[in-house]
Parts: C-alpha cells; structure tokens; sequence
C-alpha cells in the first residue's frame, strides 16, 4: 500500500442531515488506514490499522475509542498481536474482532499471514478473549449482524490478492 494516511476524523449527526458532515478532533497518534470499526452505545471503536513507521508502514496494536457524547478519543489496551484488515461487530455490549492479516514475528518467529482467529473485546475492561474462529483464515469479512443475534458473513481476501467465495452465518459468545 500506498499513499497518505490520514488522522482525521468526520461525524454525520442523522438528525440533522442539514448540517452536513462536520469535521471532529482528529485521532491519536500516527494516521492509518484499514483498521476495524464498530460501535457499542456511544463510542466508536478503531482496532488495528496499517500506520506509517519511519518511511515503512506496518500493521497496528492500537485500540482508540471516540466518546460521542463527550467529542473525545481515548485509548484502551492494545490488541494482542498487530492487524490490518481485520474486522468487527459489537453483539450484545461486547465487540468481536474478525480474522486480519497479522503481522506475527513479535509473538513467534513467522511471518506475516492472515487469521481465522475470532477476539472478544470487554469495553468496560479492556481485555480480549479469543472466542472461536473464522471458517478460514481470512481479512475483509464484511459482518453483518442478522436480526436473530448471528453475524452473517461473506467474501473477504484468503490469499494475497486472492478474494474469498466463502460465505458463513454464526453465532459469537
């Protein structure tokens, strides 16, 4: 990848659609791209993301939350291993991080690689549980929560530059 990254951030208030979008404070820390967001009450929450590191870029750890009733980002403890791509789905107050494409040398000694792993993220603690797994390891999962509870998700990229035909509904606890 490419290109500028951007720390910016814009809010569009659905009750007043007149207004257009309006710029808000921008996020902490380096600008990104490709990281996971879902919501959970009033927060916003970013997870992972591909940053600049020098003149490099690299995937992220950060975990920032942005409190819309207060117009302030913050940060949480940061996710077990870096990420870019992954995404996420908040089911019943807590939010689930699906599959990525990890960088893994700081835990072991392998390369980069995409994952199946499914995280729980507890927005009151701030800790992740790693709760299940993605049919295959798998980024760009697009999930959408079914009006039954279940997350119905498709696609994605399963190889570098291959995109996904696989297509899953489940359940997440």
């Amino acid at each position: 990848l490419t290109g500028e990254l951007y720390d910016s951030a814009l809010v569009l208030d659905t009750d007043h659609l007149d207004q257009g979008w309006q710029k808000v404070q921008s996020m902490p820390g380096p600008g990104r791209t490709l990281m996971a967001a879902a919501t959970v009450g009033t927060r916003i929450y970013l997870l992972g993301g591909y940053v600049h590191k020098g003149k490099d870029f690299c995937n992220s750890r950060d975990v920032l939350v942005y409190d819309t009733g207060s117009g302030s980002w913050g940060r949480l403890p940061r996710l077990p291993y870096a990420t870019r791509c992954s995404d996420a789905a908040a089911v019943g107050g807590q939010l689930y991080v699906l599959g990525g494409y990890v960088e893994w040398r700081a835990l072991a000694d392998i390369d980069e690689s995409f994952t199946d792993k499914i995280l729980r993220l507890d927005p009151v603690f701030g800790t992740f549980t790693e709760v299940g797994k993605l049919p295959i390891p798998n980024c760009g999962v697009s999930p959408r929560l079914l009006p039954d509870g279940r997350l119905f998700i498709n696609g994605g990229e399963d190889e570098k530059k291959h995109r996904s035909n696989m297509t899953a509904i489940g359940t997440v606890q």
